[in-house]
């Protein structure tokens, strides 16, 4: 019988170590899509907004409420957006520049859909509120790829 304890022991040991290791994957891959979503933004007032939905989501966490604050709907989409922005930005530098177009565009969408979970059930003010602020973005941005002034060469 004590072998068995034992046993037991060591595998609850293993499950929480292996739990501990998953958790740490994840804080590092949300770190590190923060910060590169964040790097190629270059309007101040989009980087304010991650900044503020990065806060949120990191308060939510800390307090446990995470599941109760954010749609987890959009969360398949969220992944497809992420996996296809990762792929593009894994392009050979001499692509960058024609993939610029579609790198704005899945951002673009990126953002989208994390403003949708972040404010969840919104009203209709503030359906209008995230369309102008889609709408200057993709304004904006249009513009730097325009005038070849993209941040996604550094």
């Amino acid at each position: 019988m004590g072998r068995h304890l034992h046993t037991g022991n060591r595998s609850r040991k293993l499950l929480a170590f292996q739990v501990l290791l998953h958790i740490s994957a994840v804080v590092e891959c949300y770190e590190t899509l923060k910060d590169i979503i964040y790097n190629l933004l270059q309007d101040e007032e989009d980087k304010m907004i991650v900044s503020h939905i990065c806060d949120k989501v990191e308060w939510s966490i800390q307090e446990h409420t995470f599941v109760k604050e954010f749609k987890m709907s959009g969360l398949p989409s969220l992944s497809e957006k992420l996996e296809k922005f990762l792929t593009l930005l894994r392009a050979e530098d001499d692509k960058l520049e024609t993939l610029k177009p579609q790198i704005v565009n899945v951002l673009q969408d990126i953002v989208e859909i994390i403003l949708q979970d972040s404010h969840g059930k919104s009203s209709s003010q503030h359906q209008r509120k995230r369309t102008e602020i889609c709408q200057h973005r993709h304004q904006f941005y249009c513009q730097q790829i325009s005038e070849g002034e993209g941040s996604l060469h550094k």
